[in-house]
């Protein structure tokens, strides 16, 4: 296909790729998370000892039936960039419906924490929940959108009129045309 001929069909084949592009991505966020979806609160969070396990206690508010992946981590009130993230926890830490109130996670900190840690008032545990979207929700969507893209910037460039563009080198004109008086 040549240029000339690419040049002439340009805006068709801008409007058949590119539009839908861009009125996809203007949609994406709204697909992204659910409108009815609230961000989860970590309440009531309390830390308590037994021997060589911390029990850290706290309420999450979200809805029930969703999955969330709670974190948490030990941090120093007056360093920022302290942080241990508690990698021996068990109990509602991870993924899973952590929804509701008297949340625990049992965490054996002798794991995480150097040998030389003094621990003291001014270490707090924190604990934060992300909501997880269930079994990839929207994906199908990227594809169907993508394939409905790549399938029109296809048509705009194959289906155009046969014979309507300039030659090719591959069509060749002979030079005198056969059958013709000059």
């Amino acid at each position: 296909m040549s240029i000339k001929l690419i040049r002439q069909y340009r805006t068709r084949i801008v409007a058949v790729t590119i539009l839908p592009l861009l009125l996809f991505l203007l949609e994406v966020p709204s697909i992204a998370m659910p409108a009815y979806q609230v961000k989860p609160v970590v309440r009531n969070v309390h830390v308590e000892f037994d021997k060589d396990v911390v029990i850290v206690t706290f309420d999450l508010v979200a809805k029930f039936g969703e999955t969330y992946e709670i974190t948490a981590a030990l941090v120093k009130e007056d360093d920022p960039n302290f942080s241990i993230l508690l990698k021996s926890a068990t109990g509602d830490i991870g993924k899973g419906e952590f929804a509701g109130s008297n949340r625990r996670i049992d965490w054996d900190f002798k794991k995480d924490v150097p040998k030389d840690f003094a621990g003291g008032p001014e270490y707090s545990v924190e604990v934060s929940a992300r909501w997880i979207e269930k079994g990839g929700g929207g994906s199908w969507v990227y594809y169907v959108l993508g394939g409905a893209v790549v399938a029109g910037g296809a048509f705009a460039l194959v289906g155009l009129k046969k014979g309507g563009g300039e030659p090719t080198s591959a069509q060749a004109l002979p030079a005198v045309p056969p059958g013709r008086p000059f």
